[in-house]
């Protein structure tokens, strides 16, 4: 699985089992915008499991997860999975960010087009599924390189974090889905599509 961030300008093959469907389908798409009359937003890049792994083990929030899906089995009341699903989210969001991970966001971004404002967006392995959409499960939020008020740290926090919401988690026990293995990626993409002016 690679530790690297992965720029989506080709279409990468079975991408999916480490940048998440969202991610990987972006890829396809913007090969067909290339021969078709559509645009792609620009700047796309995705944010592989990998990083997510690293944070909620670092975080503490494993060992939260593992009690959650204990409690679970054990058909734990509704309030019990509410305040864990909470605390999974907290101990995901106020735990420091990988310093490694926001430099090579800013050198990423830097190295497409010197961009500042970029969509920070959900891709995991639990959406975007044959009979699963997920759709409108998980967070997307903005983050600007070097800005206080709308820090990238806080943008891919919340993102990973919105994967242990309640209708997140019980959607996918609705649908059977293991909890264990479901994993967030990110896309992260210009905020806007960026029109070029018309030569004059």
């Amino acid at each position: 699985e690679p530790d690297s961030l992965i720029v989506l300008n080709q279409v990468l093959q079975k991408s999916n089992r480490y940048i998440g469907n969202k991610a990987h389908n972006f890829s396809q798409l913007f090969k067909l915008s290339q021969s078709s009359n559509f645009k792609t937003p620009e700047s796309a890049f995705g944010i592989p499991f990998s990083y997510y792994q690293s944070h909620v083990k670092s975080s503490g929030a494993d060992v939260l997860i593992n009690k959650l899906l204990l409690y679970q089995a054990h058909q734990t009341s509704v309030d019990s999975i509410k305040y864990l699903l909470k605390e999974i989210r907290n101990k995901i969001r106020f735990h420091t960010l990988n310093k490694g991970l926001v430099t090579q966001v800013t050198e990423t971004a830097k190295k497409l087009g010197e961009y500042q404002k970029f969509r920070f967006r959900s891709s995991t392995n639990a959406e975007d599924m044959m009979g699963f959409s997920g759709a409108g499960l998980y967070t997307s939020k903005t983050g600007i390189i070097n800005n206080m008020d709308q820090p990238i740290d806080e943008a891919i926090k919340k993102v990973w974090a919105s994967l242990w919401s309640y209708s997140a988690f019980m959607e996918r026990e609705y649908f059977g889905i293991n909890q264990r293995s479901v994993y967030m990626g990110i896309l992260v993409h210009l905020s806007l599509i960026h029109i070029s002016e018309p030569t004059r």
